[in-house]
């Protein structure tokens, strides 16, 4: 097992990320907090699986594609900000170590474990891929 990847979630955690779009497909992620919806959300009913059986397929399909783009922008961001953290991190370590006064062939062996941990880690993260873990769909009472 490749001991980067979980080195890796050091820098990127596992992060739920949460998309809430409406049916014109607009984007209401910030607009609506989950604080909110955790408060006004009730359990589904015989008739809410009703309504969402009349929902056409096509249109359901539209607004997952839409909020996976949304996804996959937010996960491009969290990746590159991790890989700066990571890539910092192993820099201010190798300058770290340089400044120790140790014996050079300690010296030069430490840096070098260094810079392979940073480079599996940075090769790790940058490999991560969004996945899909739920979709939950909200009916709001009229």
């Amino acid at each position: 097992m490749d001991e980067s990847k979980f080195d890796s979630a050091i820098f990127l955690p596992f992060t739920p990320i949460r998309v809430l779009m409406n049916t014109e497909s607009t984007d209401k992620t910030k607009a609506i907090t989950k604080k909110f919806l955790d408060s006004t959300i009730a359990a589904s009913c015989d008739a809410d699986i009703r309504v969402l059986e009349q929902i056409p397929k096509e249109f359901l399909t539209s607004l997952f594609r839409k909020s996976l783009q949304i996804a996959q922008m937010r996960s491009k961001d969290y990746k590159e900000k991790s890989l700066d953290t990571a890539k910092n991190y192993f820099e201010h370590e190798i300058n770290r170590i340089k400044s120790l006064s140790i014996e050079s062939t300690i010296k030069s062996e430490q840096i070098t474990s260094v810079a392979s941990k940073k480079d599996l880690i940075i090769s790790s993260i940058s490999s991560a891929k969004l996945q899909v873990d739920s979709i939950r769909i909200i009916l709001g009472k009229n």
